[in-house]
């Protein structure tokens, strides 16, 4: 596309910087990174939760929270992509943290929420509290399990 003149676009960049999250090395994000930032796309909020995704795919787990810190508005996809991130590589405790000030801004986790979030309490032993969390899904979220819960 660069080379044809063709100008990206935030639904463009999203979705290349997604199709290539289980590919990519961290050299590779900090690219999408920089031409996020170069382009000013990095202001849609559909690039940040990609890169987020990216960054916590690769285990760069400071530079994926630096920058869910530094956006403007976060949906639950971004907070989703975070905590994501923090369950795969065993932080369980800022997973936990993450998922309940997410529940304190008002935003409705959903299905991959709760995978993040049970996977970090299995992970970590913490059974109890994964229980608690896998009842409140269904009890107050409405959400109805699959086998990865």
């Amino acid at each position: 596309m660069q080379r044809n003149g063709v100008e990206t676009d935030d639904f463009t960049l999203g979705s290349v910087i997604s199709s290539c999250a289980n590919l990519a090395s961290l050299e590779e994000v900090a690219q999408f990174h920089c031409q996020a930032l170069v382009s000013g796309l990095i202001s849609f909020i559909t690039v940040s939760n990609a890169l987020i995704t990216l960054y916590g795919k690769c285990g760069s787990m400071e530079d994926s929270y630096q920058l869910f810190v530094q956006m403007n508005t976060r949906d639950e996809v971004s907070w989703t992509a975070l905590l994501s991130g923090y369950a795969q590589f065993g932080k369980a405790n800022e997973t936990i943290d993450l998922f309940e000030r997410m529940l304190a801004s008002g935003l409705k986790p959903d299905g991959v929420t709760f995978i993040g979030v049970l996977s970090a309490c299995s992970r970590a032993g913490l059974v109890e509290k994964g229980l608690q969390y896998f009842e409140s899904m269904i009890k107050e979220h409405g959400i109805i399990p699959i086998p990865d819960h």
